[in-house]
């Protein structure tokens, strides 16, 4: 399987290592309960991350869409390499994106790993 071929429904969920953001959109990927205002997330992916203006912290951000195209996921990984607290986590088990995020040096953000 390689990045385009990507379905996040299809992706085995592994335990999440950090306290997730209740507002998060189910699945993969996910904004840790430790995010604040930086304002990179949802600039970086706005396709796939925005605040969430409902919660106690307005300026938290959450994935409101879980990524489904190679185009998202390179700029969700983006967000991830550029979130000041490392907030931005991938909890699932896809062979191609762990390799990938390993590549990244992003590893240390990956859950199953």
């Amino acid at each position: 399987m390689n990045l385009w071929d990507y379905n996040p429904e299809h992706d085995l969920l592994v335990p999440a290592k950090e306290e997730a953001n209740p507002a998060n959109l189910p699945g993969p990927f996910y904004v840790t309960a430790q995010c604040i205002l930086c304002g990179l997330p949802p600039e970086t992916a706005p396709q796939n991350i925005a605040y969430h203006p409902g919660c106690e912290n307005p300026s938290t951000c959450r994935f409101f869409k879980q990524p489904t195209s190679a185009d998202d996921l390179q700029l969700v990984f983006e967000a991830m390499a550029g979130s000041c607290v490392e907030a931005i986590r991938y909890r699932g088990s896809n062979p191609a994106i762990l390799a990938h995020l390993k590549e990244l040096g992003l590893a240390r953000l990956c859950d199953a790993l």
